[in-house]
C-alpha cells in the first residue's frame, strides 16, 4: 500500500508539473549520478540525495520520455556511447583493482542512464504492425511498471533453481535469462490482474 500511495502522489506531482520543471529534476538526477562513479563518489557532498540519486528518477524519466520525440540516430548514439563507456571503464577500473569491478554495472551510473534512454527511444519508435506480436507488445508496456517489480524476485528464483549467467556462454546466457524472466514476470502480473484483491498492485 505504500508502494502504491508513493506511486499515486508523483503521478498526481507529475501532472501538474510543467516541463521545465521536470527537466530540472531530470537535469539534477542525471548530475547527482555521476557521484555513483568511481573516482568521483569520494567527493560525494555530505548531504542526503537518496531523493534525487535513487530509482524514483526513471519513473519521471519515462514520463518525460513517453511524449517526447526524438530520432533513432540520438537514441543509438546513446546507446553507443553509454555501451563503450561500460566496457571501457569496467576494463580500466578492473584492470587497476586486479579483479572484476562491477561498479559501471550499477542501474543508477549515467551510463546505463544514457543506455536505457537509448533503448527506450528506439522501441518507443519501433511500429507493429503484425496485430498478434503488437498485442502481446502491448500487454508488456500497460503493464511494463508491475513486471519491472516482480521481476527481481523472478531472477532470484531463477537463481535459486540453477538458471543463471553461469548456463551457458555469458554472450547468450543473460538473453536467455532476460526473455525467461520477462515470459515469468508478465504471467504474474497477468494472474495478478485477473485477481480483485490483486489488480491494483499489477501495475
Amino acid at each position: 500500500l505504500y508502494l502504491i500511495n508513493l506511486i499515486s502522489i508523483l503521478i498526481n506531482t507529475l501532472r501538474v508539473s510543467n516541463n521545465k520543471e521536470v527537466i530540472y529534476f531530470l537535469a539534477i538526477w542525471g548530475g547527482l549520478l555521476l557521484f555513483n562513479l568511481p573516482y568521483i563518489s569520494a567527493h560525494k557532498p555530505l548531504i542526503e540525495l537518496r531523493y534525487f540519486t535513487g530509482f524514483l528518477g526513471y519513473m519521471v524519466l519515462g514520463y518525460y520520455l513517453k511524449n517526447k520525440i526524438l530520432p533513432n540516430r540520438y537514441a543509438l548514439l546513446l546507446i553507443i556511447v553509454g555501451s563503450l563507456t561500460t566496457i571501457v571503464g569496467t576494463y580500466i577500473i578492473s584492470k587497476q583493482a586486479g579483479e572484476f569491478d562491477a561498479t559501471l554495472y550499477s542501474y543508477l551510473t549515467p551510463n546505463v542512464a544514457l543506455n536505457s534512454i537509448g533503448i527506450f527511444v528506439l522501441l518507443k519508435n519501433i511500429t507493429i504492425k503484425n496485430k498478434k506480436y503488437r498485442k502481446t507488445i502491448t500487454f508488456i508496456s500497460n503493464y511494463s511498471y508491475g513486471i519491472y517489480l516482480v521481476h527481481v524476485l523472478v531472477l532470484i528464483f531463477l537463481s535459486k533453481i540453477g538458471i543463471d549467467w553461469k548456463i551457458c556462454s555469458p554472450l547468450f546466457s543473460f538473453i536467455i535469462i532476460a526473455v525467461i524472466c520477462l515470459i515469468f514476470s508478465s504471467l504474474i502480473i497477468l494472474v495478478m490482474h485477473k485477481m480483485k484483491l490483486l489488480k491494483k498492485m499489477a501495475g
